[in-house]
């Protein structure tokens, strides 16, 4: 199941409305009526029109609802997603051909996570002295996050196999799916060649500690640190070479795939 992400963020775009038509703002486009609209800015469009998100925090999107408009004098031909996590640096993830109206984009294969995503014009309207307008935008994301359960415990699978044992309660659950929860289950079948170790900040010291023991055996490389953001708080995760293998393996005849709502 997916959603449109597009709530408690920041709409973004190259120009906060068309000039002389004020009332084309850029917040239009993701409130939910196609009645108002967007414009760029008149006569300059490839590369120079642009509209988009910013999550506030590390999102995947995994599909772009893109209503331009109809009429092919004020739309275009040619779109490019792009993510970016300082609205500096953006790397292009696909480009997409668009016809007027509605155009669903699929970004299903889109792996990474970004900050901010934008949709680029590349091509210039139909009458190049008019400008690019555009009705809506939904951008959704995977919903959910899965953790293993065999023989009554949870195991995390993200980018690792590592027992969490039973919960608690339901807060205590709820917290596992965040932090050490997947949005790929398919990882429990595909050949991994290095390890995650998430970790959590020690609040009396100040100091970063990993969750789960770190096998220095195993360590066949590189030693990274990476981060990200879990609801807004940081969170560090290290990352180690070690000899390829797949979770599947290491899986009894009997278990369960569970899954929880990543709201």
């Amino acid at each position: 199941m997916d959603k449109n992400l597009c709530v408690n963020g920041t709409v973004i775009a190259s120009n906060d409305y068309q000039p002389s038509y004020p009332e084309r703002k850029k917040e239009c486009v993701f409130d939910g009526n196609l009645d108002t609209n967007w414009g760029g800015i008149t006569g300059q469009t490839i590369d120079k029109s642009w509209i988009g998100y910013d999550f506030l925090k590390p999102t995947t999107i995994i599909k772009i609802k893109l209503h331009q408009s109809n009429n092919s004098n004020s739309s275009i031909n040619i779109v490019s997603v792009q993510g970016s996590n300082d609205e500096i640096q953006w790397k292009e993830i696909k480009q997409f051909s668009l016809i007027p109206g509605l155009n669903i984009l699929d970004l299903s294969t889109n792996n990474k996570a970004f900050n901010k995503y934008r949709l680029v014009a590349k091509t210039d309207v139909g009458i190049p002295t008019w400008a690019w307008l555009v009705k809506e935008i939904e951008m959704y994301g995977n919903l959910y996050k899965f953790l293993l359960k065999q023989n009554s415990n949870y195991y995390s699978i993200k980018n690792n196999f590592y027992k969490l044992g039973q919960p608690n309660d339901n807060a205590q659950l709820e917290q596992w799916y965040d932090k050490y929860g997947t949005k790929n289950v398919n990882t429990i079948l595909e050949p991994l060649d290095f390890k995650d170790v998430p970790m959590s900040l020690e609040e009396s010291t100040g100091i970063w500690k990993t969750d789960f023991e770190l096998d220095a055996n195993k360590i066949l490389g590189n030693i990274k640190m990476i981060e990200e953001s879990i609801k807004n708080e940081g969170n560090k995760t290290i990352r180690y070479e070690c000899k390829q293998y797949k979770i599947y393996d290491k899986l009894d005849n009997e278990f369960g795939i569970m899954m929880a709502d990543n709201k």
